[in-house]
């Protein structure tokens, strides 16, 4: 009970640390929205489009997506090119990183989990 209390406290600090800090919750909430809004666009569209443009095309959808959620929540010119690095560089890395992890450790999970496995 003591692990899972501390579990929680934690949380809600982490929370409360992004609240206070602006700028810093804006370029966590751009890159997680950049990221998953990604995915389920990408999860759609291979429903119904054969040809899902390849990886260009979910590297811009993640660009738009990690400029305009940053700016929204921090709108002035430094959050605008926070925005930048968001969308063009940090969502897209860790993405790629943590699903090179992911699948390196658990070689399975990329059959379960990807709509495009490689095959």
């Amino acid at each position: 009970m003591d692990t899972l209390q501390r579990v929680w406290q934690f949380v809600i600090g982490s929370f409360d640390y992004l609240l206070a800090h602006t700028q810093l919750g804006s370029v966590v909430v751009g890159t997680l929205a950049a990221i998953s809004i990604t995915q389920v666009v990408k999860m759609a569209v291979i429903q119904w489009a054969p040809k899902n443009g390849g990886r260009g095309l979910w590297y811009c959808v993640q660009f738009v997506i990690g400029i305009g959620v940053t700016w929204l929540n921090w709108r002035t010119p430094l959050g605008l090119s926070w925005g930048l690095a968001v969308g063009g560089f940090i969502a897209p890395s860790l993405y790629t990183i943590g699903t090179r992890l992911l699948y390196r450790y658990f070689p399975d999970a990329e059959a379960m989990i990807s709509a495009t496995p490689r095959r």
